[in-house]
């Protein structure tokens, strides 16, 4: 899509303006600040993404959207244990026909902070997901 692109920060920023306008019209609306989080994160605007996924965890606690973010933002930071720890908690509440699980990223991540139990537990796990 146009927001992929590389080099046009103008449409980004008019398109984060647009969804700061909804999330401000709608406070308790859960997609717009999804979408504004992950454009944050793609922007390197890691702080606002945590921010916009603490929020979301305030107007929905089981937010697997906002845990997912959470574990991004904080991956971003090198904060390997954070990271991990906020993607296991999105694991259960990831919806049943949603993406799959990206168990080798979880290992990477847990390889990060020396824990070698979770490492080898998600690196088993990527190897024996079933594809979708």
């Amino acid at each position: 899509g146009a927001l992929q692109k590389k080099g046009d920060p103008v449409l980004l920023q008019g398109a984060k303006m647009e969804l700061e306008h909804l999330i401000r019209e709608a406070p308790h609306a859960m997609k717009g600040r999804i979408v504004l989080a992950h454009l944050c994160l793609k922007d390197g605007q890691v702080d606002q993404a945590l921010r916009l996924a603490q929020e979301l965890l305030t107007i929905h606690p089981s937010s697997y959207n906002a845990f997912e973010i959470l574990g991004m933002g904080f991956a971003a930071k090198g904060e390997w244990a954070l990271a991990g720890d906020a993607l296991e908690k999105a694991i259960p509440l990831a919806p049943p026909n949603g993406p799959a699980i990206n168990y080798n990223y979880l290992a990477d991540i847990f390889a990060k902070t020396g824990n070698k139990a979770k490492w080898n537990k998600y690196l088993d796990k990527a190897l024996n997901a079933p594809l979708r």
